[in-house]
């Protein structure tokens, strides 16, 4: 059975014991959903035929500039200062996502404007590498950034980028599929390929099925904040968002609704494509919201309980 070694702190006091990371909350939260939602689907476009691949870069284009850096200036508060933040792409993560962020912006618009003219040639083809390369950044950037937190042990562990990335590739693919059920969009694409991009997403089920698994055992079996983070997630604080949410909705759901309904209609995939969306926007919340760090660290000597709560 697994049990607490230190108690979970509310507040500000000079307690012994674990506290909740506040600072990346809601805003941060939607932002790096809808960057790993949109660059997904928008490098899933870049495999996909005539109408319907510039209809997916359009949209995943249009989530991550619009949606992705709408809810980032939301966050900064002060968005004049910005420029402080993002002028060190040798050293910081957070200014190399901004620039990953500006070449799709950059390399997506001109790519689709290529398509749109209908223009192949070695300029576009390069333009088109140039987007798609940003769009994997922008995908995996969110998961690498938090990597860099030690303090936050439930963050800092390697196999977050992963999973993320594996996350925004599925949202991606799921979308992908329900725009090719749309009426304009409609028999663009083969069965053939149709049941390679539904065998895709069934195994990006799977894959992150795993990857929660071992990562969620991971933590319980890693230091006192990680273990902490865990009990969080799975037992006391989020269990519902986590096995109904994540578990039951945003995986089994999704991998079983090939099985029981053999006509796909547009309303069946849109819920499937909801489903995927809430489970990973499930999972992402939980992450983001049940890092804990320990700030004070006792000494041998030295009686927290002094400075308790009267």
């Amino acid at each position: 059975m697994i049990t607490r070694e230190t108690k979970l702190i509310e507040g500000d006091t000079f307690e012994q014991g674990f506290r909740l990371q506040y600072q990346w909350a809601w805003l941060i939260t939607i932002a790096f959903f809808l960057g790993e939602v949109g660059g997904g689907l928008f490098l899933v476009s870049l495999f996909l035929p005539g109408k319907l691949s510039l209809a997916a870069a359009v949209v995943g284009w249009l989530i991550v500039s619009v949606g992705k850096n709408f809810f980032h200036t939301l966050y900064l508060g002060r968005p004049l200062r910005f420029y402080r933040m993002v002028m060190r792409p040798n050293s910081s993560w957070i200014s190399r996502g901004f620039f990953l962020t500006l070449s799709l912006g950059l390399f997506g618009a001109l790519h689709i404007m290529f398509r749109l003219k209908g223009i192949d040639t070695p300029t576009s083809t390069a333009v088109q590498w140039l987007a798609g390369f940003s769009a994997f950044g922008v995908m995996i950037y969110d998961g690498i950034v938090m990597t860099y937190s030690p303090s936050l042990r439930l963050w800092n562990n390697a196999l977050l980028p992963v999973m993320r990335t594996a996350y925004a590739l599925m949202g991606g693919v799921t979308l992908a599929i329900f725009l090719s059920a749309l009426a304009p969009y409609h028999n663009l694409l083969s069965e053939m390929q149709i049941h390679n991009l539904v065998n895709l997403e069934r195994g990006l089920i799977v894959a992150n099925l795993i990857m929660i698994v071992i990562y969620t055992l991971t933590m319980t079996y890693a230091t006192y904040e990680a273990k902490e983070s865990a009990l969080l997630i799975i037992r006391d604080k989020y269990p519902f968002v986590f096995w109904v949410g994540v578990v039951l909705v945003g995986l089994i759901v999704i991998f079983a609704v090939p099985f029981v309904f053999t006509t796909h209609s547009v309303a069946l995939l849109l819920f499937v494509a909801l489903c995927e969306l809430f489970g990973d926007f499930c999972i992402l919340f939980l992450i983001m919201r049940s890092g804990v760090y320990t700030p004070l660290m006792p000494h041998p000597d030295f009686d927290t309980s002094l400075f308790g709560k009267a």
